[in-house]
């Protein structure tokens, strides 16, 4: 327990209480995550957005070199959702395009 400099139960204990009473109906569980990497130097235009659902083999972008030729399409390794997806353009060999967590088949 905290207490304030007046004496009295400081109200962030109350809260965290509060949070931790709530339960979540449908959980999602999250299985492994996969790394998408770039194979090289280029420009990168995201198709998706974090918290998207893919299937695999869906195309999640594309890199183009600097004068606009199409030099990679990423596509989704695994079927899952996106937890991080690249928002700088600029690439280079092995920066981390997107994360995808395949989804847990049960829970853990």
């Amino acid at each position: 327990m905290c207490r304030d400099r007046s004496g009295g139960l400081n109200e962030t204990t109350n809260l965290l209480d509060r949070r931790t009473q709530t339960s979540i109906e449908n959980p999602v569980w999250l299985d492994r995550v996969v790394d998408v990497l770039s194979d090289g130097p280029g420009i990168w235009y995201p198709l998706v957005k974090r918290g998207t659902y893919v299937q695999e083999g869906m195309k999640i972008g594309f890199v183009t070199d600097y004068f606009g030729k199409l030099i990679l399409e990423a596509r989704a390794p695994v079927s899952g959702v996106i937890l991080h997806i690249n928002a700088v353009p600029s690439l280079k060999k092995g920066d981390n395009i997107a994360d995808i967590a395949a989804i847990a088949a049960h829970a853990p």
